[in-house]
Order: C-alpha cells, then structure tokens, then sequence
C-alpha cells in the first residue's frame, strides 16, 4: 500500500504516515467508495487545563490539501475528497460543524437524530479513552505484583499502526517484557512548571504528561521508550524535552526512529540490549539532578536591562529599537547572523530543529558566551507565535540552550500577541498607544524594499540604490523615535522621486520571492539568494510584510465560519481595524504611486478567495494560505517565475507550499516554480545552479515566442 502512492509524495523529507496515507488513499479508490473523508482537525479535545493549547501538528490538520492536489481524487477518479473544519476542543463547535457535515449527505435528518447520535458518539469516544486507560494499569497493576519489567512505549495515536512502527511493541513482549503506552496518564493533570516547552500539541502534549509520570510516579521496573517517526518537525524539540524530565529524575530514556525501512535487525537488537540492561539494572539506585527548569523572570526591577534581539531583516530590523524605546524599553539589535551564528546553534539545539531556530539560538548564544555584555545588565528577546508552528518554541530551545551554559539568570521576554506563553510581569506593551506609529513605519519599510529592489538591478549610479536605502532608513527611524506619522508619508514620496531619479526603466526579468518569514527577509537565512538575483540584473519582488499580519483578518474570520472559534471581538471591530489599517496602506501608496514598478498591496480578502481554490483558509500554520495567495497574486502581476524560500523540514511547508504546487500549476499553468530548502548544510551551489536554471529557462522561453 505504501509503495502504491509513493510516487505522489510531494516531499521527501516528510514523516512515514503521512507518506502512507497517499497509499491509502490508492486503496480507497481502488475499492470504489462514494467520497473519502478527510478532516481538517485543528484542535484536539484538550485534556488538561493548565497546557496552552491542543492544537494538532500541521500534518494532522491539513494533508487533504496535499491529497487533493497530488492525486485529487475529485478530477481523476470522481470521488470528492470532503475536509470539513473541526475542533474537539470546544464540543459546542464540534456538534454544529458535526452537524453542517451530516445533513450534507443525510439531508432530512431530523435535530431528534442527531441529538442522540452524537451524544453516542461522544459516548463511545470517552468510554474507548477509559477502557485504554483501565487497560493499561491493569497490566502495569500485575507487572508490579509478579516482579516483571514494563515498558511504557509513548508515541502518537497512529503508531498503533503494526506498519509504521514495524511491530516494535511485539519485539519488546517477545523479549517477556510487558508494554503499556502513554494512554495511562489520560486520567492524570500534568504539572506544568515541570516542562520547559511551550505544550501546544495534544498527543505531544500526553507524552509530555506520561514522561513526567515515568519520571517522578512510576513503579521502578518501568522504563520509558519513546517512537519517533523520522520528519517529524514538533519531534525535534519533544524528543530533548523528555530526555530532559527523565534525566532530572536520574531515570533514562531510549529513543527509537522508524521510518520506511525493511530491515529491522538494527532496532531488534536495540530493544534486545535495552531489554538485558534492565533486567541487571539495579532499581534501587536513583540519581536526582538538581537542573534549573527556568531562566531568571523579567520583572519590573529587570526594566533597566538592555534587549538583546536578533537580526531579522535589512529593512525592518532598524525599526525594532526605537519601537521598543517608544514603550519604555531599551533594545539593541545583534548583528546579522554568520557562520558562527550556525556554530553556536548546532552547538546549543537539536540539529533537526528548523533553520531559523538554529540562526536565533546561535545569535543569541555567540553574544553571550563571547562577553561582550554584563549579563546582569542584559534580557534577550525573542518572537514568539504560539500557532501551529513549531516557532512557539523556539523561546523553550534559548532558556535550554542558556541553563547549558551556566546562563540561567538572564531573563528571556517573548513578544507575541498570545498571552501566558512566557511569564514575564515585567514586561507589557503599550500596543494602543505607539500602534499608529509603528504600523506606519511598517509599511514605510515596505515600501522602501519594493524602491530598492526595483531599482538595485536598474541603477545608472553605482551603489546609488544601497546609498539611498541607508538614508531613507536612518530617516524613517529617526521619524518613529519622534512618533511622527505623518513624517514617514513625506519620506515615501522622497524616497520614490530619488529612487526613480537614478532607475534606467529598463524592461528587465522579475522574479517572485515566497517563503517562510524569516528565510524570506533575512539575508543569511537565504545564503544572500535574493541578493544574488540583483546583482545578476533581476528583479526581486518581494511580497510586503504588512501582508503577513492582516491576513490575520481573513484567518479570524475563517475559524468562525469553520466552526473553531468562537467570536470574540464583534466583527465591526475587526472591520474597523482593517479599514483603518488599509487606509495607511492607500495613502502610503498614493504618495509613491508615479513610481513605474510599484505593485499595490491586494484586497486580502480577494487573495484569500482565490487562495482556497489551491488550500483551505483553515491552514494557518506557518504563512498559511498565504503562500498560495501570493502565488496567485504573482501569476495575475504577469510575474510567473517564483522562487520558494523554506527553512528544511519545515512542517508547513509540506502543506502550504511544496505540498500544493500540482494543485497551482493546473490553475496557474504559466508559474514556474522553484523550491529552495535551507540548513546548515545545504550546499550553496547547489542552489545558484538551480537559480541559474530557472533563469536561463525563461530566456530561452521568450526567445523561442
């Protein structure tokens, strides 16, 4: 079955089962079923109050867009694939979305019947829960009683699947050691304080829970095995964090990775050496490790302290500081990462941790351990998103990466709009007050990169564009330390007469840049690609990062109409914040709009429209459906060479744009499409060669029209 749908497998680098349900898939068409349903599940039930969401992995959530793009069903085989919205979290929302669902394919099914259907249904749900539950410390209950030895083999829901985890549970009960999984902490409230990671995911979220049982509650004959599968994003920082739980406790874990493979002689003889230490393991003998879980709390006696943020992008990273200064903080920016920025990461991360982690992480550790800073005098500062991505944590990859270096009594302050992510009572922001301003200067910084980029390739004055950049910036900058709105409008206009002063206007090859946030800004992030591509007289057009934040308008509305969430700002509200918002963006643009190259920033709404053709609105991990959007806003600019730019195994990605470029070539069939992957290791000319391709392809195209 697996090899059935190999072939349709939009990206190597993803976990097993998702590659097996293209197989499955197969098999249902195979078998000739009516429709195939495949949900869009963005949160599961949350079992416990204090974690800070219930959200399920991207791949979870959102693999019917890949399906239906790779192999869609619907157009080969006249079977729909349906991919409702759902979330178990709030059983209000589940029973009416429920509801929408059935009545799509049982029209004259009375409120009566559904009634008493889903209250069975939920029923059966929880009894199945218990009798896994019961089940599990019963064999614990005469494992203990006989003296046997137990493993608790924690994994994610589909591990039960004999194939994916290639019978490992057999191979440990061969061995006359009994298993239980993490299903026995169902009933059990996990102690928040105990974890150092953001607890975002739900089944992540159980083995989490189970690991500090095993740690700190368990009978001393269990021992705690972990499957992963390999690709599997949220396990690159999962996997430390329980290895972390267990080894304060003096106990041990032993990790085992699975992914497509036949021969399993290796992992029988892994679970054979496991199997034999423990048996001679003296059980008595445990070693407690006192390891610091927190760094030190930014409290309001910390406010005199210095930030530390990392590098983000040319055009924006300016404006950081004196945002922050206008609030009440001071905020130094670190330099732009290099390669002992990638040292330090690998040195202090999982190295399977996504690459902007290992460029933040490293930033921040190379200022510290190389002294430049008195660290009673410094917090470091980081963003955090508290989505669906694994982003949320890169705060919990710093405060481990600083406990390993003796650096625990540095504060860390997260900036994100999700509260009690990261406690730090001294640190709140003045959002309403500096909000007008600073979204100015964003969209200033937007501006600016479109002047520059258009005009870079073109320039009749050598290095002119760069001079103008550094002015204009260092303008801009000094307009938002003085909270001059109207100030950063004067500059636009400025900046687009001298911009287009030194501009050729010469018709020249464009090329569309996408991609994750900060490999798509950040220079180091993408080995200078977009750089590059200037400096080989192309136009980069890069889309605006305003646009990133008010597709958050479209998004809100989407989980209410999906049935995810529930409103809770009156939609006037949102509406007038849009309105107000997209009325600077006009006025911004009125005062360059004589500038020849300028592309005006789109109705997101329309975008997100024309994006649900190619993937759900639902997807909002990483750039979400905005990635498609930009797609399509591209092939309508005449813009048909895009270049991807994504962090490598980036989880979102596989959905929101590797994972849907069939789906958008057969809208879009003039897109040419290039994905790019970066990591510490990837190799630079690789990525040149193919940049090189992709250019040459579209001269020989226009030359043979």
């Amino acid at each position: 079955m697996f090899e059935t749908g190999i072939s349709t497998v939009m990206a190597d680098n993803i976990c097993f089962s998702a590659k097996l349900s293209h197989g499955h898939i197969y098999n249902l068409i195979d078998k000739k079923v009516d429709r195939i349903f495949m949900p869009y599940i963005v949160f599961e039930n949350k079992a416990d109050k204090e974690t800070n969401n219930s959200f399920n992995c991207p791949i979870v959530t959102g693999y019917s867009d890949v399906i239906k793009s790779a192999i869609s069903p619907e157009k080969n085989f006249n079977i729909p694939i349906d991919a409702p919205t759902f979330t178990f979290a709030n059983k209000k929302l589940m029973k009416r979305a429920s509801e929408k669902y059935l009545k799509t394919l049982l029209p004259n099914i009375t409120s009566t019947q559904f009634e008493n259907a889903f209250k069975n249904a939920l029923k059966a749900q929880n009894d199945y829960e218990h009798e896994l539950n019961c089940r599990a410390k019963e064999i614990l209950e005469d494992a203990v009683t006989e003296n046997r030895l137990v493993v608790l083999l924690a994994g994610r829901p589909y591990h039960i699947d004999s194939l994916i985890q290639h019978k490992i549970a057999d191979m440990i009960t061969d061995f006359g050691v009994d298993v239980i999984t993490e299903d026995i902490v169902r009933d059990m409230q996990v102690n928040t304080n105990k974890v150092q990671s953001v607890m975002q995911w739900e089944y992540t979220n159980r083995v989490f829970k189970s690991a500090l049982w095993a740690a700190n509650e368990a009978p001393q004959n269990l021992s705690y095995v972990q499957i992963t599968s390999f690709g599997c994003g949220p396990d690159a920082f999962i996997l430390d964090e329980v290895n972390d739980i267990l080894h304060r406790s003096g106990k041990n874990t032993t990790i085992i990775k699975v992914d497509d493979i036949n021969n399993i002689g290796s992992t029988r003889l892994r679970i054979r050496s496991l199997v034999e230490s423990l048996k001679f393991k003296n059980s008595s003998e445990v070693y407690k490790k006192e390891i610091p879980i927190q760094t030190k709390l930014f409290t309001k006696k910390e406010r005199h302290r210095t930030i530390l943020a990392p590098w983000f992008g040319d055009f924006y990273s300016p404006f950081i500081p004196p945002a922050f200064e206008l609030m009440g903080y001071k905020m130094e920016n670190l330099p732009p990462s290099d390669y002992e920025s990638v040292r330090y990461g690998l040195k202090y991360s999982n190295n399977e941790i996504c690459y902007p982690a290992t460029l933040v992480v490293g930033d921040l550790m190379k200022a510290l351990e190389q002294n430049k800073y008195d660290r009673n005098e410094i917090a470091l500062g980081i963003t955090q998103t508290g989505g669906q991505c694994r982003a949320t944590n890169y705060v919990a990859l710093l405060k481990k990466a600083m406990i390993a270096a003796g650096l625990e009594d540095i504060p860390v302050i997260t900036v994100s709009t999700t509260s009690g992510l990261n406690e730090q009572p001294g640190f709140k922001i003045k959002w309403r007050k500096y909000i007008k301003v600073i979204a100015a200067a964003v969209i200033y910084a937007d501006c600016l990169s479109q002047l520059y980029y258009s005009t870079a390739p073109r320039e009749i004055e050598k290095e002119g564009a760069e001079r103008l950049k550094k002015k204009y910036l260092k303008l801009g900058v000094e307009a938002l330390k003085k909270n001059d709105v109207k100030r950063f409008y004067k500059l636009a206009e400025m900046a687009a007469n001298e911009f287009l002063a030194i501009n050729n206007k010469k018709e020249i090859q464009r090329i569309g840049i996408v991609g994750e946030i900060y490999v798509k800004y950040n220079d180091f992030g993408h080995k200078n690609v977009v750089n590059w591509l200037v400096s080989q007289g192309i136009e980069p057009v890069l889309p605006p990062i305003t646009g990133f934040f008010i597709k958050s308008f479209v998004s809100w509305e989407a989980r209410i109409q999906g049935d995810v969430k529930e409103r809770k700002i009156p939609k006037f509200i949102m509406d007038f914040a849009e309105k107000t918002v997209y009325k600077m963006i006009r006025k911004m643009e009125d005062k360059v709009a004589h500038y020849p190259y300028l592309i005006p920033m789109s109705n997101i709404h329309e975008g997100a429209k024309l994006a649900s053709e190619i993937v759900s609105t639902n997807a909002q991990f990483g750039e979400g459906w905005g990635i498609p959007a930009e797609f399509v806003e591209f092939a309508q600019n005449g813009i048909n060479n895009v270049v991807s730019l994504q962090p490598f195994g980036c989880i979102a990605n596989h959905i929101i744009s590797k994972g849907i470029e069939k789906r958008t070539r057969e809208l879009y069939p003039n897109l040419n499409l290039l994905y790019l992957d970066f990591d510490s290791g990837m190799s630079e000319a690789n990525i040149f060669n193919r940049l090189h391709f992709m250019i040459k392809s579209r001269v020989v195209h226009q030359v043979s029209i």
